[in-house]
């Protein structure tokens, strides 16, 4: 064995990663994601693409099931090895096309699920905003009280633009 003699190149490379191995740099620690770190379309989407993907083993099986039922009236074993008793290639493209397809439609229903909770979620807070009470708040008189008295307004203000008082009684007296 000659190793790396006449081979500077090769003992380099190989003395480099040996380095690496020995002393390896830090690596930076990922921050992991918070609630805020995805719009909720995004985060949606993706756990129906979740919800799609981890449905697909239990759709095929159903599929399988299914589809045994069908053709041959009973359910039989998709790994066999006996040729006679096997699925065609045909049968096996139907299962996994019916597989697929139910797959699929468990996605989008939980994807139509979770935007329509999020919209009467939405809505919900707009009603509860539309209940809560305005910043003007009505109060009854009591016997006695006068509305708008010299004690709710301070001296010196008025009740337009243009500084003139219109009152009731001076309207009246104006209109006339």
């Amino acid at each position: 064995m000659r190793g790396f003699a006449g081979k500077p190149h090769a003992a380099c490379f190989a003395l480099f990663f040996a380095a690496r191995l020995c002393f390896p740099a830090e690596t930076p620690v990922p921050e992991p994601y918070t609630k805020d770190s995805l719009p909720p379309l995004a985060r949606t989407v993706r756990r129906s693409e979740i919800i799609t993907l981890g449905s697909l083993p239990f759709t095929t099986m159903f599929a399988t099931i299914g589809c045994s039922l069908y053709y041959y009236g009973r359910v039989q074993n998709p790994l066999t090895k006996d040729s006679s008793k096997a699925f065609t290639w045909e049968q096996q493209k139907n299962i996994l096309a019916v597989a697929a397809v139910a797959s699929v439609a468990v996605g989008l229903t939980d994807l139509t699920v979770s935007l329509l909770q999020r919209s009467q979620a939405k809505r919900g807070k707009s009603a509860e905003r539309a209940q809560q009470p305005s910043a003007i708040t009505i109060t009854e008189l009591k016997d006695g009280e006068e509305q708008g008295g010299a004690a709710d307004k301070p001296e010196n203000s008025s009740d337009t633009l243009d500084g003139t008082d219109d009152s009731p009684a001076e309207n009246a007296e104006a209109s006339w």
